[in-house]
């Protein structure tokens, strides 16, 4: 009851002292811990909770009241308590004793020093920094410090469900990450073991234990079980049984100082790891999103760019270990319906980012629940389900998003809940995690549903859920409906979509009846404009500035790139320096050749500067007529030819490899393609190439270049790129398959195919919009439609449905929505939260409504309150 009181005092006097709020002053606020401590000059007080924020520029600590989210004034009241520290504090570390005193608080910089905080004092008689302990013999010359946890000292066996070791009253350990810089493979665990001593006061009380590591330990994080620390790496691990692995490092502690510590990695698909955290989850089951199993240990850890990203193994974002695995979590996902050949994944996907992630911090379920019920106004951030006698937390409300509301958890393990508040209404869930990024947003992460907070609705909104919009058929010379002529020759058809849910299949191409028609799926469709065409130009492929040559066997060849000198007359020695524009054989530029992928084969095509054989056909409708002439003041036709097959890359001729180049079937391009063959097999041109740069354009000139187009329908999204060639009157899908035995084209597709997201909420029926669906985490196509086609009335002549081909550049257009808005939080005029901790607000009376909330430190001077479970105008920015 006394510490209650105090509380209670603590978040009173705050506000009704009659002091003016005094400015928190951080001089690079860098990271935030709380911890049970003693207010300098308020003796009474006792222990209290606080905040302490360490200034990387200031060399200080400040004191927050997390109480009122205000500074704790130092002797002069105008200005914030500040705690003088080593140069450049850039770690604290916090954790309790367990024996009912005051919290270890430690601060570091790079420098390998530690210092320690008197948290146990309170200003009568000294306070701040007691301690300065220098790791400089230990840790060797050169060292740093580049990581901070404060773990329990286990004093047995772990027990229980999910199993905890017994912490050892009065004790815990200091866990440093260090390395040299100048050798990665100096990095090495050290350990301080701190012990309560008879005066109060916090010590080291045994030798300092360096474990050497043979890798960088960037991030380091005490896993709850107080057994288990998990290091983020850069490097290889190569651990305790000879294995190299690129992701984290377990060390099993339980033997205690001064060890061994065995270290088993765990692999995260060949991608480095550089933030890593750990809590025990409750993770939702597979037949609904609101019954949850029993907690479980996950290790979350930020994968490095450098191994991660649509080209990778894995996506970026926060990875989900499962220890009892040794491994990636497993993918939570039940197969999909019935006939659908996207299979499940063998690892569970990354957490979704927006951006670049930074840090991560993890809450619990807060501890004290408020007078008023779960899910009322002020009400409970805590609740416990299922009904379980002796638990006196409350019960969890029904599920609002169920027509019939029916209890949450009923038929799971019982656990504790916390609340989540995205604009769509109150979640409940086991465990959240706050995630920063460079783009200055923080992403609540619902741990419990393996990824962020969605704040729309995947499934009951026309204008904000997955779906399809904007679609439209278009022809040569643009939209369909916006042209007054088309340029379809006569004889050619228009492309539309097969409409296979109706009764009678069918061809629709009216804007109101293609985003029907076309197949898209939560999770795997992401926010994008399309265009599915006939010989549509391959992205990355339009107005390239190019060269034509003579290979050797007598073809020409179209080669993507620049010279280092200019070129005024259009000719440049074949042995130029040359800077590749494109490696033309790279998949995701998506190029088809004879050779390789059989007929048609794509088409190369060219615009010369100086052309010794112009193009002399049709390039010019007159306004009103629908005959094609030849207008010399118009731009000429570009010469084309089909793409034979790839030629190597030369670093003296085309760095960048070459687009081996065949005769059209078009009897004029071929006698075209014949003529330049012709030029280069006169004496002085066999070592020329014509350049298609268009380095001195005149007033009236037009573009010059290199293109390249499909040999038949082609697929591409704005975000997406190159997404495959459809067939016509079959279905096609860009869709994910297992990626482990795929190779060049196909795996680039199905890696641009692949889960992103798991739905946290939906409704338990009626997925119209998703043919075949009967459960929203099942696996499907990223994007799916049927080309058909059409004679547009009025358009062109001499059409036949069935016969026709389609017009080049005939196609429809559409754009996807993702569904997905990830839940976030963000201060105005900062960006990159770089440090994120949480605290129980609910221990604070007069706080219960506001549960576990975060605590982030901002670049620009900035600590933010993030409360997951209250509106975004409940965040508080504290400067």
């Amino acid at each position: 009851m006394r510490r209650l009181a105090i509380l209670a005092l603590l978040a009173f006097a705050a506000c009704s002292n009659g002091i003016p709020v005094v400015p928190a002053g951080f001089r690079g606020s860098v990271s935030v811990v709380p911890f049970m401590g003693r207010i300098p000059g308020s003796p009474d007080l006792g222990l209290v909770p606080l905040l302490a924020v360490a200034s990387f520029r200031g060399d200080e600590i400040r004191l927050v009241n997390p109480a009122s989210d205000v500074p704790i004034a130092g002797p002069n009241p105008a200005w914030a308590l500040a705690i003088p520290t080593l140069a450049r504090p850039s770690f604290l570390g916090s954790a309790s004793l367990h024996d009912g005193q005051a919290d270890l608080l430690v601060v570091a910089g790079a420098e390998p020093r530690i210092q320690v905080v008197g948290t146990w004092l309170d200003g009568t008689n000294g306070y701040g920094v007691v301690a300065t302990l220098d790791l400089a013999d230990v840790v060797g010359p050169g060292a740093q410090i580049l990581s901070l946890a404060v773990a329990a000292v286990p004093s047995g066996a772990p027990v229980g469900s999910p199993p905890i070791a017994p912490a050892t009253p009065g004790k815990a350990w200091v866990v440093l990450g260090a390395t040299d810089p100048a050798d990665t493979a100096s990095g090495q665990l050290v350990v301080l073991e701190m012990a309560r001593q008879p005066d109060g006061s916090i010590a080291l009380s045994a030798p300092v234990a360096v474990m050497a590591l043979g890798f960088t330990p960037i991030a380091v994080a005490a896993a709850p079980d107080n057994v288990h620390l998990y290091l983020a790496s850069v490097d290889v691990i190569r651990d305790s049984t000879g294995r190299n692995v690129l992701g984290i490092a377990e060390i099993d502690a339980s033997g205690g100082l001064p060890g061994p510590w065995p270290v088993r990695g765990f692999d995260a698909r060949g991608a480095p790891t550089y933030t890593v955290a750990a809590a025990f989850v409750g993770e939702r089951i597979r037949q609904n999103f609101y019954t949850f199993s029993e907690p479980a240990l996950r290790v979350y850890a930020a994968l490095d760019t450098s191994g991660c990203g649509p080209e990778r193994s894995i996506a970026c974002g926060f990875a989900t270990f499962d220890p009892a695995l040794g491994g990636l979590a497993t993918d939570p996902a039940p197969p999909g319906p019935p006939g659908s050949t996207v299979p499940t994944q063998t690892y569970r996907t990354p957490l979704l980012v927006g951006s670049l992630p930074i840090a991560m911090g993890i809450a619990l379920p807060a501890t004290v629940p408020a007078s008023e019920g779960p899910g009322q106004a002020f009400g409970s951030q805590v609740c416990y389900s299922p009904a379980t006698p002796g638990i006196s937390l409350p019960l969890c409300p029904g599920v609002t998003e169920e027509a019939t509301t029916p209890p949450f958890n009923a038929n799971g393990v019982g656990q504790p809940f916390m609340l989540l508040a995205p604009t769509t209404g109150q979640l409940w869930t086991s465990v959240t995690a706050l995630a920063t990024a460079i783009d200055g947003l923080a992403y609540v992460q619902d741990l419990g549903r393996f990824g962020p907070v969605n704040s729309v609705s995947m499934f009951n909104s026309d204008t904000s859920g997955t779906g399809t919009a904007n679609a439209a058929p278009v022809g040569p010379a643009g939209p369909l409906e916006n042209s007054a002529f088309f340029g379809f020759p006569p004889g050619t058809a228009a492309l539309g979509l097969w409409q296979d849910q109706k009764t009678v299949p069918s061809v629709v191409y009216l804007p109101a009846d293609l985003p029907a028609a076309v197949t898209v799926w939560p999770g795997f469709t992401r926010d994008d404009r399309w265009l599915v065409s006939y010989q549509g130009l391959l992205p990355g492929l339009q107005a390239r500035r190019a060269v034509v040559g003579l290979s050797a066997d007598g073809s020409l060849y179209m080669a993507i790139q620049d010279a280092a000198v200019p070129s005024p007359d259009g000719v440049l020695p074949a042995a130029s320096y040359w800077v590749p524009g494109a490696y033309v054989s790279r998949p995701e530029l998506g190029v088809h050749t004879v050779e390789r992928d059989g007929s048609p084969g794509d088409l190369g095509l060219f615009l010369l500067d100086v052309d010794p054989c112009p193009s002399t056909r049709p390039n010019w409708i007159p306004a009103g007529a629908t005959t094609p002439v030849f207008d010399p003041t118009k731009p000429p036709e570009a010469h084309e030819a089909v793409v034979l097959s790839f030629l190597g890359e030369d670093p003296v001729l085309y760095p960048g490899g070459a687009l081996r180049l065949a005769p059209a079937s078009d009897a004029a391009m071929a006698a075209e393609y014949q003529c330049l063959v012709s030029w280069f097999q006169q004496p002085g041109h066999a070592d020329k190439v014509l350049t298609a740069f268009a380095n001195t354009p005149t007033t009236n000139d037009y573009i010059r270049g290199g293109w390249v187009r499909a040999g038949s329908f082609l697929l591409v999204g704005q975000a997406a790129g190159y997404a495959g060639r459809p067939q016509l009157d079959v279905q096609y899908d860009l869709a994910w398959a297992e990626e482990d035995g795929l190779s060049g084209e196909a795996l680039l597709l199905a890696r641009k195919a692949r889960r992103f997201y798991y739905p946290s909420a939906y409704p338990a029926r009626g997925y119209s919009g998703f043919p075949g669906m009967t459960d929203p985490m099942q696996p499907g196509p990223a994007v799916g439609l049927r080309l058909g086609r059409y004679c547009p009335a009025g358009v062109v002549t001499d059409c036949d449905p069935l016969t026709s081909p389609p017009a080049r550049d005939a196609g429809v257009t559409f754009t996807t929505r993702s569904g997905v808005f990830p839940m976030s939080r963000h201060p105005s005029g900062t960006a990159g939260g770089n440090w994120v901790t949480s605290f129980d607000k609910s221990i604070i009376p007069g706080q219960e409504y506001r549960g576990r909330v975060f605590y982030s430190t901002f670049v620009g001077d900035l600590l933010m309150m993030i409360p997951p479970g209250l509106d975004a105008g409940q965040t508080v920015s504290i400067r």
